[in-house]
């Protein structure tokens, strides 16, 4: 007989595995596309997706995204441009997304993935939080920089791009974007009915 995972063994692996992912795709954009000018970035898109899947738990990869990015670029930009006070302005500003979570709760996660519209407004959420989380952050740091952080907007406006194309994909792949105990239960259902068949 077959030892079956309970929900937080599943949960931990799921986790882990888009924890990884995060980490491997933020290496390859950030070292291949990113310059002083504009910034890649597929963490919102992923951060969403955990949020869709696990809710509270896509704090974990907001944060982590952040750290990610800036280690990442710290290899590529010059010298001394990556302040340590970066990694606080993007792991905490990205928790902003967070405001994202409440919203997808009580409208209903199925309602949200089986709406195109809906789907990428919350994505567009997603991403347009973590920037604003970044400004709010690196000007609580030092209120002095003034305009200086609508950088946060401006140069990551193609992760918006990114992050609208690879929504309108993974929600048409079946349990990526969707809330999990809603999918294992869809799943079982199905099996189910398959034996009864």
């Amino acid at each position: 007989m077959k030892r079956q995972l309970s929900l937080a063994q599943y949960r931990a692996i799921d986790l882990a595995i888009l924890a990884a992912l995060l980490a491997v795709f933020e290496f390859i954009i950030v070292r291949f596309t990113t310059t002083s000018y504009y910034a890649v970035s597929l963490a919102a898109v992923i951060t969403a997706i955990v949020y869709m899947r696990w809710g509270w738990w896509g704090a974990i990869h907001a944060a982590l995204a952040g750290v990610l990015f800036c280690f990442y670029y710290s290899g590529v930009a010059p010298p001394g441009q990556v302040k340590p006070e970066q990694y606080i302005i993007y792991s905490v500003g990205n928790l902003l997304s967070l405001v994202c979570v409440p919203f997808l709760k009580r409208r209903g996660p199925e309602r949200v993935r089986d709406s195109a519209v809906e789907s990428l407004l919350f994505s567009l959420a997603v991403i347009l939080l973590m920037q604003g989380g970044r400004a709010a952050v690196a000007l609580f740091l030092d209120p002095g920089r003034g305009a200086g952080v609508l950088g946060y907007f401006s140069t990551d406006a193609l992760s918006i791009l990114f992050t609208l194309v690879v929504t309108w994909i993974v929600r048409r792949l079946d349990g990526v974007f969707e809330e999990q105990r809603h999918y294992l239960t869809r799943i079982q259902e199905e099996q189910e009915r398959q034996v009864h068949e």
